[in-house]
Parts: C-alpha cells; structure tokens; sequence
C-alpha cells in the first residue's frame, strides 16, 4: 500500500466528469423546480459534500494515501479477523511538518517531526470512525513498534494522548493533540502560545483551529 498521487490523469478526468454532471444537475434543477442559480449551487455543493464523505469516494489531495484499519465501534479483546474494517485517508506528510524547527539538532528534529506526523495521522483515522495501532503507526512512519511506543509514552506525559487502538481499548478516550490545540485556543492563547506548549508548528495549530 502507498501514496496514491492526486494529480494522476485518472484522478483529473474523474474531476472533470464530476463537474460536468454537476452543471447538468445544477441546470435541470434550475429549469425544473425554478430555484434561483444561487439556490441551485447550494443543493448541489450540499449533495456532493454527502456523496464524498464517502471515503471510499472521495480524491486524495497531495500526499495523501488510502489506508486499512480497525473501525473505532469495535470493542476490546474482540480477535483481528473479526473486527470491521475502516478506509481512512491520511496525510503522511505536511508542509508544516518541518516548521520552526530549522534551530533544533538534526536528531531531536527528526523526533519533533515523526511525532507531528503520528499525532495527525492518529486523530485524522480516528476523526473519520478508524483507530490506527502502534503497528499500523510505525509501518506508516517506517520506523520500529518501540519507538511509536516510546514517543506515544512521552507525549502522554506532556498532557497529549495519541488515539490509538490499544490505547482506545486499554485507557479509554483521552485528549487527541488536536483537541488540545482546540482547548488552548478556547482558552483565549494565542497561536504562537499553543504551538510553544503543544509542541506543534505554528501552521498546523492554525489549520486545527480553522
């Protein structure tokens, strides 16, 4: 399984076969019902925001990929084989990944960076009904079992929990980094201040807030 490129010829004439048929949808309701232009936009943009929320549907935008996972209903103790599956879309990589770290040592920047990376990923399956494990974490973020295990640990000590499957199964629901990025903001901080105590770059706590 990989990155599937949003740009592929395939991906583009989907696009415009959608739009295409969305004009002679917006058209006809026009002509039929008399709805204004304005009302008609309205419906369909409604009807294709339903229609896409559709994972197994919906485009990949740039570096993003298509991954299997356990669905988050699925209860504790319950074997592998049996449980339900759940496609979710992941962003492994961000442009605000590598933001403000340019000043901090080569090691301790790729830890910042791979944490940025589980955290989103974690709260972006687990957003769409998905819970990844530290085994699905680490073949994503190609790394060992017992590194996710030690970042998921650390960053539990910060006050952030990563919501994975065990951790679902085992701890119950605890706050996701982007909710506490959300809760900092509620609290009147402002971004630059949640970035500094979450340890997140300024540009991904903007992007939760939005």
């Amino acid at each position: 399984m990989g990155l599937q490129n949003s740009s592929s010829y395939g991906n583009q004439t989907r696009r415009q076969t959608i739009k295409t048929i969305s004009q002679q949808v917006k058209q006809l309701a026009i002509a039929g019902t008399g709805i204004s232009p304005w009302e008609a936009e309205i419906l369909i943009q409604t009807a294709e925001d339903i229609y896409f929320s559709n994972t197994e549907l919906r485009d990949l935008k740039h570096r993003q990929m298509k991954y299997s996972c356990v669905s988050a209903c699925e209860g504790a103790g319950k074997p592998l084989k049996e449980c339900q599956i759940k496609t979710v879309v992941l962003t492994l990589h961000s442009n605000t990944d590598e933001e403000e770290l340019m000043a901090v040592g080569n090691k301790e920047r790729q830890i910042f960076i791979r944490r940025r990376r589980l955290s989103r990923i974690a709260d972006e399956a687990k957003d769409q009904g998905g819970l990844l494990s530290q085994e699905d974490i680490a073949t994503l973020l190609m790394c060992d079992v017992k590194t996710i295990q030690r970042d998921v640990k650390e960053l539990k000590i910060e006050g952030i929990t990563v919501p994975t499957r065990g951790q679902q199964k085992d701890i119950g629901p605890g706050v996701t980094h982007r909710e506490l990025v959300i809760r900092h903001w509620l609290d009147g901080k402002e971004p630059v201040e949640v970035a500094r105590q979450t340890k997140h770059s300024i540009g991904a706590v903007e992007n939760y807030i939005a």
